[in-house]
């Protein structure tokens, strides 16, 4: 992988659980030659074998449009998860025994710049784990979370309400969806962590937060979904993960190559307060006899000082949910 495409590192791994006789959960790992990354999760419901059909058929759809092209990223995955809910809804038509199945779907894009962008619909999950601390990058689309966020529930009361598994939105099931997407930046050493509600449900973030921070990735992966089963396993459980290594901080002056003398210091660009006028200046320039008129002018304020604070540089990095 060339100096210029960010480096990123990644692992996924589903697993039935310990209740369910069959695994509705999908997932899927995708990528460009420019080094464009794509990976999604997809937790799917309805009927004998509709979840796994809607789940599946989601990741198929969002890939293909992957393959594609992205283009906009925005727009991209509006797009991919629009056509996987009209394939969804068509599958369905065709199969009544198909009949209101759906699918939630949660998708990080990770772009070659350095930015990327994360869509949800339904209770799967993204989050980011930076410097220790595990936070959301997605809001669930369930009844009890929509509770939370007006105030009407606790996240205590939430973990155990009788309606916590219903979806306010999802993938499949009418032909108008709403796809939250939302630009998340990405610093060295970051992670990003999809998941079903197989593992956040049972497994919590104290303990998700010790096992990325000390496992590669894929024995993290097999290490979580080990940890839920443990637990009780009691849904399907899905995981990826993608890690950005962290690099040695570069110093503020490029590295001279030792093979070329005549190579030159590139300073970083700073705001510099405008040069104080030539006849100022003239003072410093005739010697020693001069120095104490010097001093006198500088105490006086007649000239800038040099050590002035120089503006602070704009964070080129995105925005931050």
């Amino acid at each position: 992988m060339s100096d210029d495409q960010l480096e990123i590192v990644t692992a996924s791994l589903t697993n039935v659980g310990l209740v369910r006789t069959k695994n509705q959960d999908s997932c899927g790992e995708f990528q460009r030659p420019d080094g464009t990354h794509l990976l999604v999760v997809a937790d799917g419901m309805g009927g004998h074998r509709g979840g796994e059909v809607a789940s599946a058929a989601a990741i198929q759809i969002i890939g293909r449009h992957f393959e594609n092209g992205v283009g906009d990223p925005v727009e991209f995955l509006g797009q991919a998860f629009g056509a996987a809910n009209d394939e969804i809804l068509r599958l369905a038509t065709e199969d009544p025994k198909l009949s209101r199945m759906g699918t939630t779907g949660v998708a990080v894009l990770i772009l070659p710049d350095r930015s990327a962008f994360v869509a949800n619909v339904g209770d799967s999950r993204a989050y980011r784990l930076r410097d220790g601390k595990l936070s959301p990058i997605t809001a669930d689309h369930s009844w009890v979370a929509e509770q939370v966020r007006a105030g009407r529930m606790s996240e205590e009361e939430a973990e155990d309400h009788p309606r916590r598994n219903v979806l306010s939105r999802c993938i499949g099931i009418q032909p108008l969806m709403e796809v939250d997407i939302d630009a998340v930046d990405i610093q060295p050493g970051d992670q990003f962590l999809l998941c079903s509600d197989g593992l956040w449900g049972l497994v919590p973030p104290s303990q998700i937060v010790e096992i990325l921070e000390h496992q590669d990735a894929e024995l993290a992966a097999s290490q979580l979904i080990a940890l839920a089963n443990e637990r009780g396993g009691q849904d399907n459980i899905t995981v990826q993960i993608a890690r950005f290594p962290s690099t040695t901080p570069r110093e503020d002056t490029a590295r001279l190559s030792a093979s070329s003398p005549d190579a030159t210091l590139e300073l970083p660009a700073i705001d510099v307060p405008d040069a104080p006028p030539r006849s100022m200046l003239l003072p410093f320039a005739i010697g020693a006899a001069l120095l104490l008129l010097g001093a006198a002018l500088l105490w006086s304020g007649a000239i800038e000082s040099p050590f002035a604070q120089p503006s602070a540089l704009a964070d080129p990095r995105g925005i931050e949910r």
